[in-house]
């Protein structure tokens, strides 16, 4: 009985998991759109970080965290706000905040138990140390910003520079103990892989890991093709091909997933409606 059981339990698990991914990268992408929207019509304070292509890049990260691990990323974005549980309504009214765009915050910490929080700046010196089973993971964009966090005074740090794949980094200025494994960041299911196996190479005793994650480069918000440079007009998109993927394997059929897709958009449309009429006079 139990033999017969398991490979279907595992399966629902599997599909469980496929859907709140698929769920999440949507979240993301329609949380962008909208708030390029209320930008535009003056109900929030500050443009949104874009992260248009990165969906998968943050959905994956997000689904490998582990209870201990601490996370520290340098820049404030906030699709991984949301990927990591934060409320669309949340990440809007801060966006909306007046006090926002006189000092806009550039970190996220998400400490072992407790709620992500949002810095003015990340300090090295006061990041707290994982859990006894947990990672201490960096986020970054820019090779530059991770050099205090991978000196040579800290160490089992995951060092990751998420990157357009036409904007590679230059990584000399890091110690040489820290080598990049690039991972091509159209793909979740790669992007996972590759953190895992970062993940072991720490637990097997290297001090310093390094992953790039090279995302496809989208032009920001740019939905007509024509806007786009010439390099980034036939980019994969990593929604797209998730969803292809995952109804391919029939774990989840077209009716699902347009139902996700439509939760997803009623519940960012929800939210923008209740920040425009916050914003209303």
């Amino acid at each position: 009985m139990t033999t017969a059981t398991c490979p279907a339990s595992v399966a629902t698990a599997t599909a469980d998991r496929e859907r709140a991914l698929y769920a999440t990268m949507l979240r993301l992408r329609r949380f962008e759109e909208k708030a390029g929207m209320l930008y535009a019509l003056g109900n929030i304070a500050v443009p949104c970080p874009l992260g248009y292509g990165q969906e998968g890049a943050i959905a994956a990260l997000a689904d490998a965290l582990q209870p201990h691990d601490v996370l520290v990323s340098l820049a404030a974005l906030p699709g991984l706000e949301l990927a990591l549980g934060a409320s669309p309504l949340t990440v809007f009214q801060r966006l909306a905040g007046s006090n926002v765009a006189a000092g806009a915050p550039h970190a996220l910490l998400r400490r072992p138990g407790q709620d992500v929080s949002v810095l003015n700046r990340a300090d090295p010196a006061h990041i707290p140390a994982p859990g006894r089973a947990g990672a201490s993971i960096v986020l970054a964009t820019g090779a530059d910003e991770l050099a205090p966090f991978v000196g040579p005074t800290r160490d089992k740090i995951l060092a990751i520079l998420m990157v357009p794949s036409d904007r590679r980094p230059d990584t000399s200025t890091l110690p040489a103990a820290v080598i990049f494994r690039e991972c091509d960041g159209a793909y979740l299911d790669a992007i996972s892989a590759a953190l895992e196996a970062a993940r072991e190479t720490l637990a097997a005793g290297e001090t310093h890991v390094g992953l790039m994650l090279l995302t496809p480069p989208y032009a920001g918000h740019a939905r007509d093709r024509g806007r786009r440079p010439p390099a980034r007009r036939d980019s994969p998109d990593p929604i797209a091909l998730y969803r292809h993927q995952v109804v391919s394997s029939g774990r989840l059929t077209d009716a699902d997933a347009c139902a996700i897709e439509n939760a997803v958009r009623d519940e960012i449309a929800a939210c923008g409606r209740a920040i425009t009429l916050a914003c209303a006079p």
